[in-house]
């Protein structure tokens, strides 16, 4: 294999993320996304919740869309009886959305899917590629962590999301 400069590097990482993306989203998700019968940002909502309560303003500044777009993407998941709304108990004039039971009940179930289809991935591996693999993504989660960190410490005190203390950690 050739010698690449960082950038190169950088550069291919990038690629072979989005190629293994792609296919595995083509080979394995998309019947079961499709059973959902959601619009992408109503998923990536559900996703987001996953993590715990948030605010409607926090909601339109994460999907990055108005306010009242955003009321309606949950009025939607509401209907569907994904999302439940509840008053923060510290201060009653603000709203919290959250998953309901069956909205996490729907993110549990896709994320099963994707542990299922990278435990048949990792069996294609031999020993050494698959100790490879496992190596390179504890540097990319040291990665995240440290980038998260940094991100945090920028945006300290700006954030009012509740996080909920994960029961089970959901890779996607």
């Amino acid at each position: 294999m050739p010698h690449r400069n960082r950038d190169e590097q950088r550069q291919r990482l990038i690629q072979l993320s989005q190629e293994i993306q792609t296919r595995m989203a083509r080979a394995h998700y998309a019947a079961e996304w499709s059973s959902l019968d959601l619009t992408m940002p109503q998923f990536r909502t559900l996703g987001l919740l996953s993590t715990g309560a948030y605010r409607m303003s926090e909601i339109a500044s994460t999907m990055g869309i108005s306010m009242q777009a955003a009321t309606s993407l949950i009025d939607r998941l509401v209907d569907k009886q994904l999302v439940e709304r509840h008053h923060d108990v510290s201060d009653r004039r603000v709203v919290l959305c959250r998953l309901t039971a069956a909205g996490q009940a729907e993110i549990d179930r896709l994320y099963a899917v994707g542990r299922s289809r990278m435990d048949e991935l990792v069996n294609i591996l031999n020993d050494d590629d698959l100790s490879v693999v496992v190596d390179a993504f504890e540097i990319l989660a040291a990665a995240i962590e440290r980038y998260a960190c940094a991100d945090a410490g920028e945006s300290a005190g700006s954030a009012t999301h509740i996080a909920d203390t994960p029961t089970e950690e959901h890779p996607l």
